[in-house]
């Protein structure tokens, strides 16, 4: 079956509004989102669709398909970069510069040429938990009054592009927690603004995670180490045992035997992706975590030193100063 899925300027909800006709299904909606249940000869299920704030739009699927589905994408102009969440059976993707299949349990970046037709392809019986969101990138930059260099070059310049000259596919793991996210999209009883501010919150959530899933498998390595998305959550392991251990911090060692690296290896995953060392990092946590004690006015600078593991109070204020520019008694100070 073959459905013309007409994105009027980016917005992905009367795109279900047109689905209606084709399943010849009514559909109904809900605080702006269309809601549409489908019982016929080609699908079975529930689709939905939003037009959020920021240029953001989503779809969501929970779906079984009965006949091969072909839906049709259409722009007038600049297609939006789509972000894919995709918690059940593969599908394709695919214009005429790109053919590539999002695999079950993955997430994707598709940002389509100017003018440039693209279709979705899913297969017969493929039950689907699809979470498909739609960014204006002109509405984006325009609305989020942010800065957006901290993302990589790449990503910064596919938003700034406000010609899609150039194209973009990138493919990675569902992370466990966007996982959880489309399942509760799908499955989620609210109703009304509840719905609404739930979608809102996750969707964001959604892209900030595959965009941080993007920094972290494009960091620019130079070591003969080679690093997969499990190596990062390592490292995030690393990071998270030395938050939970301000007051003594485990050797390089300990902590790479914890969470089974290399140290080596760990320690120039930890670099590229929080660029400080372990101990640099290890040392401003710390200054952190006692510039808050401090300014709670509970402790004395002694006390927090001591809490923080040292015992050269010297040292301490030392480290305190190289981080915030002020000793750590400047905090009382300043209250």
């Amino acid at each position: 079956m073959k459905i013309d899925f007409l994105v009027d300027n980016n917005r992905l909800a009367g795109g279900v509004e047109k689905l209606s006709k084709a399943f010849k299904q009514k559909f109904e909606t809900a605080c702006g989102e269309v809601i549409l249940n489908v019982e016929n000869e080609e699908v079975i299920g529930k689709l939905t669709g939003i037009d959020l704030e920021h240029g953001v739009s989503t779809i969501v699927m929970d779906c079984t398909m009965k006949e091969d589905l072909e839906l049709h994408f259409s722009n007038k102009g600049v297609p939006p970069i789509y972000f894919f969440f995709n918690c059940s059976n593969s599908l394709i993707v695919e214009d005429e510069s790109i053919y590539k299949e999002i695999l079950a349990s993955s997430s994707a970046i598709f940002a389509p040429l100017h003018d440039s037709p693209h279709k979705l392809n899913i297969a017969k019986n493929s039950v689907m938990k699809l979470v498909i969101i739609a960014v204006d990138r002109h509405d984006f930059m325009e609305k989020v009054l942010c800065e957006i260099n901290s993302y990589p070059q790449e990503i910064v310049a596919l938003f700034k592009d406000a010609h899609a000259k150039e194209t973009l596919y990138f493919q990675s793991a569902l992370l466990p927690e966007i996982s959880q996210s489309i399942l509760a999209l799908v499955e989620d009883s609210k109703i009304g603004l509840e719905r609404k501010m739930e979608l809102e919150s996750k969707t964001l959530a959604m892209i900030n995670d595959l965009l941080k899933s993007y920094r972290e498998e494009k960091l620019e390595n130079t070591s003969n180490y080679k690093f997969i998305a499990e190596d990062y959550e390592r490292v995030k392991d690393a990071k998270d045992i030395i938050i939970d251990n301000l007051n003594n911090t485990p050797t390089v060692q300990k902590i790479a035997r914890k969470v089974g690296l290399n140290p080596t290896k760990l320690q120039i995953g930890f670099k590229l992706m929080f660029s400080k060392s372990i101990k640099q990092f290890a040392i401003s946590a710390k200054m952190n975590h006692a510039l808050k004690l401090l300014q709670n006015g509970k402790m004395s600078c002694g006390e927090v030193a001591d809490i923080l593991g040292y015992t050269n109070k010297g040292h301490f204020s030392k480290k305190f100063k190289e981080e915030f520019g002020i000793l750590p008694s400047d905090t009382f100070a300043e209250k």
